[in-house]
């Protein structure tokens, strides 16, 4: 059976940092034996959003494929307790995902300059509005996801959700599954 997960991790240029990174995560459950769990965190694909250059940097860019090969893939240990994760498989079909894995994509020609978070900034272009904007394409808001509220998520949640344009001419569409409001770049 296919689950998806909305998975985080905290981030920042200085260990400690106080907002976390979003990425979405489908896995299939295949795995048996003794090593079953560490598996299953290493293993599946991945939908995520980061700077193009590092550690913060230049473009938004977004990545799709295999979640060992990616900047979020996890330790050969398991998954570590700083990072979180909740299912959203109730919430998410293969159709869904599919559709946000075609227009990943379309939110890199639209070239948004990465942001990190600071006091007081109306917008912040990050990978945690990457995870928002393609969620709301698909009709689902990331804020009435249980199990996030008390997570720091910059570009996706407090006074900052901000939802991206695709292509070059960065063209915007709301769900209409939005609970409240965002802000538009």
């Amino acid at each position: 059976m296919t689950k998806y997960y909305l998975e985080w991790k905290n981030v920042g240029i200085e260990s400690g940092s106080p907002w976390q990174h979003f990425y979405l995560v489908k896995r299939d459950e295949i795995f048996v034996g003794p090593d079953a769990v560490k598996l299953y965190w290493e293993s599946g694909d991945v939908i995520r959003g980061g700077p193009s250059i590092n550690p913060a940097g230049g473009y938004v860019i977004t990545e799709t494929g295999k979640l060992s090969l990616s900047s979020d893939a996890m330790p050969s240990t398991g998954r570590p307790p700083e990072r979180g994760s909740v299912e959203i498989t109730s919430q998410i079909t293969l159709s869904m995902w599919n559709d946000m894995v075609g227009l990943a994509p379309k939110v890199d020609l639209a070239k948004y300059d990465y942001e990190l978070p600071f006091a007081d900034q109306g917008t912040v272009t990050n990978s945690n509005a990457v995870i928002l904007t393609l969620l709301n394409a698909v009709g689902v808001d990331i804020r009435e996801i249980n199990g996030i509220s008390n997570l720091n998520v910059p570009g996706a949640g407090g006074s900052s959700p901000t939802l991206l344009g695709f292509g070059v001419e960065k063209g915007i569409v709301a769900s209409e599954n939005l609970k409240s409001g965002v802000n538009i770049q």
